[in-house]
């Protein structure tokens, strides 16, 4: 058996016998990744075995991609600081290009470790400066 990602759902494909004794893999249901929710149609044709497996790969993906994130965010602030001695010389068409999507990621950072951090009056105060300066009224 193996696993396709498909966004937020894993499609699970066996390997069987096919005609004339050629393996062929098929599609035989997904599961989705958040929830670990096999659906239906693949929960019919796994065995209690290959279900263990998918929900395996499910916590074993959810591990790898929680690890992910921890090393994006323990890199981030050496990143931020390259780019922005990068958009300091970079051209105006570009940054104004991403702008506004940068601001607003950066905002929902800042929310999110004020929040994390036990800050929440802190993260209500610069959601209203975000949207003042967006008005025109820093």
């Amino acid at each position: 058996m193996h696993f396709r990602r498909r966004g937020n759902n894993v499609q699970i494909v066996k390997t069987q016998p096919g005609e004339g004794g050629k393996a062929s893999s098929r599609p035989i249901g997904s599961a989705n990744i958040t929830t670990g929710v096999i659906t239906a149609k693949a929960a019919e044709v796994l065995t209690p075995e290959e279900t263990q497996e998918v929900q395996a790969w499910i916590a074993r993906h959810k591990s790898i991609e929680a690890q992910k994130r921890e090393v994006e965010y323990r890199c981030l602030g050496e990143t931020l600081s390259s780019l922005a001695a990068w958009v300091r010389t970079a051209d105006a068409g570009v940054v104004a290009e991403h702008g506004e999507e940068v601001r607003s990621g950066l905002s929902q950072m800042r929310r999110a470790i004020a929040v994390a951090l036990g800050e929440e009056r802190v993260a209500a105060g610069e959601q209203g400066k975000a949207k003042g300066a967006r008005k025109g009224k820093a």
